[in-house]
């Protein structure tokens, strides 16, 4: 069992950077939308640092993100399956 917490805790660190790195990017590349890079940026550091609300600000980006088709659909997937197991709740209560 502390496998797959450990292997939940690597997903939900790989989340975290990848909605910290599509924040920024989103932000320097259309210069428009101040928001979600913001938000984005905020849940990723806080879901890396395990904070318990950042687990429900997680599973609404990756709803969010899974509206733009490719790295956002690949993204929102890996956010649902990585922030909706059993192991994670354990991980953030």
């Amino acid at each position: 069992m502390s496998g797959n917490i450990n292997d939940m805790k690597q997903n939900v660190f790989v989340l975290g950077v990848l909605l910290v790195v599509r924040g920024e990017g989103a932000g320097i590349l259309s210069g428009v939308g101040v928001v979600a890079p913001i938000l984005g940026f905020t849940v990723g550091i806080d879901l890396v640092k395990f904070q318990n609300w950042a687990r429900i600000g997680g599973l609404t980006l990756p709803d969010v993100n899974s509206l733009n088709f490719s790295l956002g659909t690949v993204l929102g997937f890996h956010g649902f399956w990585t922030l909706l197991s059993k192991e994670t709740e354990a991980i953030f209560t």
